[in-house]
């Protein structure tokens, strides 16, 4: 009898909760009327967390390696102008923010190739 009623319980909960989420979740995009919810700050701190621990990595090597690894991540990081300011102002806002993940996406696939080649560095 007892857990019966803790079932209905459960059961009144997660059907009251589902309802709840089903009325809120099209305000969730209110501040993206495009409907591209894409977290592009996410994508700039993974780059960036992996930017300081492929940089502390390079720290490991000889002098030559260090130098010429360091000067390539830095041409990674390092841009005058914002991909953002770089795009054409035709495209909407979702356009810009899809290749604007793209282009981090790239870079933090740079990333792990260069933390590849340290790898392959120390181990030699």
């Amino acid at each position: 009898q007892k857990s019966k009623e803790i079932k209905n319980i459960f059961i009144k909960i997660s059907v009251s909760a589902a309802i709840i989420t089903l009325i809120i979740w099209p305000f969730l995009n209110i501040s993206n009327p495009n409907g591209c919810s894409i977290d592009i700050d996410k994508y700039k701190r993974v780059f960036e967390d992996n930017y300081i621990k492929v940089y502390n990595k390079a720290e490991q090597l000889n002098l030559e390696d260090k130098i010429f690894i360091i000067e390539t991540l830095d041409l990674i990081n390092n841009q005058a102008i914002s991909i953002e300011e770089q795009l054409p102002e035709f495209m909407n806002a979702c356009e810009i923010t899809q290749h604007t993940k793209e282009y981090y996406t790239n870079k933090i696939e740079s990333l792990e190739r260069i933390s590849n080649t340290i790898n392959q560095l120390i181990n030699k």
